[in-house]
């Protein structure tokens, strides 16, 4: 049995602008470092993590990097945990997408398998991929427990093969909020969601910001 502790990416500065990112390689945001930081010392604090895998996007591997650098591991990578290939989408914000892509954008908005952004992935590919990529870690790592840090989109997926849902479901699955933290067990193919919605750490976060935002003109 493998346990993975799957973490969506910091704050990144297309989620603070409201653009379509998919595999824009973008960095994260001041608050999405603060995020990563917080998320890497509950992980750290709570779990005897022996190996670190992120998607290869930088989002996601610099938020793997505290968790890095506080227990001296390599960031190992892989391309199947990559976010939703969002092709003609990518950088084009949502409201411009409605604009220049109305009648895909309602059949996307349909959340099934064929959903598709034009020119890119369906939701039946990313959900074949990422799933794929994350019982591909745990088969390389079993009996061990793993840090993964990947997108919201392909974690999304995963919640849903545990719960034995198919990629037409992936509409009804709730989006996660950024660092937040998801523990699966995975035995062979079988992967069971133990708890999500996991964000006591961002308390420190909400704090921050609010104790910042006092004072100044909205």
């Amino acid at each position: 049995m493998t346990r993975l502790i799957i973490i969506r990416h910091g704050e990144s500065v297309t989620n603070l602008t409201g653009i379509f990112t998919g595999q824009l390689d973008v960095p994260l945001t001041e608050q999405g470092q603060l995020q990563a930081e917080l998320a890497a010392r509950y992980v750290c604090e709570n779990f005897k993590i022996d190996e670190i895998y992120s998607s290869d996007l930088q989002r996601a591997y610099n938020t793997a990097l505290p968790i890095a650098k506080r227990l001296g591991l390599e960031i190992k990578t892989s391309e199947k945990i990559r976010e939703l290939d969002a092709g003609d989408w990518k950088g084009i914000h949502f409201k411009k997408l409605d604009e220049l892509y109305p009648e895909e954008r309602k059949r996307y908005a349909e959340g099934r398998s064929y959903s598709r952004c034009t020119g890119g992935e369906s939701i039946g590919e990313l959900y074949e991929r990422s799933v794929g990529g994350f019982l591909e870690i745990a088969a390389e790592n079993d009996g061990k427990t793993v840090a993964v840090t990947s997108h919201g989109g392909a974690i999304r997926c995963f919640i849903g093969y545990a719960a034995d849902l198919d990629a037409d479901s992936f509409r009804d699955i709730p989006g996660l909020k950024n660092t937040e933290i998801c523990i699966f067990e995975v035995e062979g193919n079988k992967a069971t969601l133990i708890k999500r919605n996991i964000t006591d750490h961002l308390t420190v976060y909400e704090e921050k910001t609010t104790t910042e935002s006092i004072g100044k003109e909205t």
